[in-house]
């Protein structure tokens, strides 16, 4: 897999850096969407109707204003649309995180052999 090396970069990183440990947190994109909207997305984040999904769950949080360019953005930097929407979607739980508004998975995380901790960090929805 492509993310592999990445994954390894990261971890160096955070060895070398322990300021960062357990600072830098683990997400995923489609982890979040689901729990933004309260139930998964059935579209695939390629196409034009999973793109305009994602980005109205977006909306939501940052104001339909800031994502009406998120198109033509992607395209001006030459990147995948579904991936500047990902990285959108985590900068929100991110935002989330910072605010207190966050769960982890699983809800008590154990650490690894390098003590990181091993969790997902998704949005908190308040009912």
């Amino acid at each position: 897999m492509a993310i592999i090396p990445k994954i390894r970069e990261l971890d160096t990183f955070l060895q070398e850096h322990q300021e960062y440990k357990n600072v830098i947190c683990e997400s995923h994109p489609e982890l979040c969407f689901a729990m933004l909207n309260g139930e998964v997305l059935r579209s695939k984040k390629k196409d034009f109707i999973g793109f305009h999904e994602r980005t109205k769950i977006l909306s939501r949080y940052l104001g339909r204003k800031n994502i009406e360019g998120i198109w033509d953005y992607a395209t001006t930097l030459k990147c995948n649309t579904d991936d500047v929407v990902d990285a959108v979607c985590l900068a929100v739980t991110a935002s989330m995180k910072a605010n207190g508004e966050f769960e982890t998975i699983p809800n008590k995380p154990r650490k690894d052999s390098r003590g990181l901790l091993m969790q997902m960090i998704v949005p908190k929805i308040k009912n």
